[in-house]
């Protein structure tokens, strides 16, 4: 069973806690799943603590990266989803649900009965204000 679980690379922590070589341009963060303790190490250093061939951190570190990257991209796809429900449920009271010939709510005619994109978006951006106040 593995002790260790790769976080990713960075550039913040230049400094290998392993040999103490200073100024790298990233080091390999790893959590020791015993302790709870964050540590970064340059590639070499990483492999020989782990027991690992230097290919097997770096594709462990890259994995990591990637599974961040891709975290960070979901939460920001969520929170602009929430953003554009946010705006449409705040179209639809300003407007009383303006619907296009079929009877679906149309966002283009509520926002041109508002007074176009600009008037729509002060009027929003009001309204979050004095929500938040």
């Amino acid at each position: 069973m593995r002790q260790f679980q790769f976080l990713g690379t960075t550039d913040d922590h230049t400094t290998c806690d392993c040999c103490g070589k200073k100024d790298l341009k990233s080091t390999v963060a790893i959590r020791n799943l015993e302790t709870g303790e964050d540590l970064f190490f340059g590639v070499t250093c990483a492999a020989r603590a782990l027991k690992l061939q230097v290919a097997e951190v770096r594709k462990g570190a890259d994995a990591a990266d990637r599974a961040e990257q891709e975290r960070a991209e979901a939460a920001r796809r969520a929170e602009a989803a929430a953003e554009n429900a946010r705006w449409i449920d705040f179209l639809m009271r300003a407007t009383g649900g303006v619907r296009d010939w079929s009877g679906k709510p149309c966002t283009f005619l509520m926002i041109q009965a508002l007074g176009g994109f600009a008037a729509a978006r002060t009027r929003y951006a009001d309204e979050k204000a004095a929500l938040a106040a």
